[in-house]
């Protein structure tokens, strides 16, 4: 339907003008969650960037669910939408079933308070933060969607939902693998102070790797000495030595 495309790339074209154009690096966080819908854990998208974003990133979050939800609906909804009267009654249909969607709207409420509640977790000073801060996000997830698809009385798919948060766990766990290793045995805690303020401050050491140390040890290559050099070579003579000695010898025989 031309009134369904054209409706579909103006909303883009929104997406572009009012957020994307301004914040061009954070467009790549809209197909990431897409795709994780797409592959039924659009939950480990607000953990990761929880993690490694600002709370800021729910703006992209919301755009590529919004997104998802609008490819699904044209591509399952197909006869309903030419089954409409004219131009404008294909668009009416459009916006109403996309922004009526009670699921769309529970998913971005999920997504939008698991990001802030990581995101604020993860900046705790107690150890082990950032594994609290990706836990707690997975159980706000599932509360947050449990509580909106009861109260909303829409079907939800509770064992996909599970899964998909127990895989968003293991996925915020490897993104702390990469990003956010420290050694908490080696903490220390520090407190100094100046003429208006005291300052304690916790420092948590990074894991790091020390390369070995290498000792080189450098052997002289024996180089082979003739036999008859042997015996002047041990007491120190050379050639021309031994000879001198030998006729100083017969000249005393004689």
């Amino acid at each position: 339907s031309m009134g369904v495309a054209g409706v579909s790339a103006a909303i883009f074209l929104l997406m572009f003008i009012f957020y994307v154009r301004f914040s061009p690096k954070t467009a790549i966080v809209i197909l990431l969650m897409i795709l994780s819908t797409i592959l039924k854990i659009p939950y480990a998208i607000p953990i990761i960037f929880g993690l490694i974003g600002a709370p800021a990133y729910v703006i992209p979050i919301v755009c590529g669910t919004i997104s998802y939800f609008m490819v699904e609906f044209v591509k399952n909804s197909v006869a309903t939408i030419k089954g409409a009267d004219g131009l404008v009654g294909q668009v009416t249909v459009f916006l109403q079933q996309v922004f009526r969607n009670k699921e769309m709207w529970i998913i971005i409420a999920a997504s939008v308070i698991c990001l802030f509640v990581v995101s604020a977790l993860r900046k705790m000073s107690c150890n082990h933060a950032w594994e609290f801060a990706i836990v707690s996000g997975a159980v706000v997830n599932v509360v947050t969607l449990t509580a909106g698809y009861i109260a909303l009385n829409v079907k939800a798919p509770y064992a996909e939902m599970i899964v998909g948060n127990i895989i968003a766990v293991f996925i915020g766990l490897a993104v702390e693998l990469f990003v956010f290793t420290v050694d908490y045995s080696r903490t220390e805690n520090l407190q100094f102070e100046d003429d208006e303020y005291y300052y304690y401050v916790k420092a948590v050491p990074k894991i790091s790797i020390s390369a070995p140390n290498k000792t080189v040890k450098k052997i002289n290559v024996r180089q082979d000495v003739p036999e008859h050099d042997k015996g002047s070579r041990q007491y120190g003579f050379n050639e021309e030595q031994a000879a001198e000695a030998v006729q100083d010898q017969i000249c005393q025989l004689l």
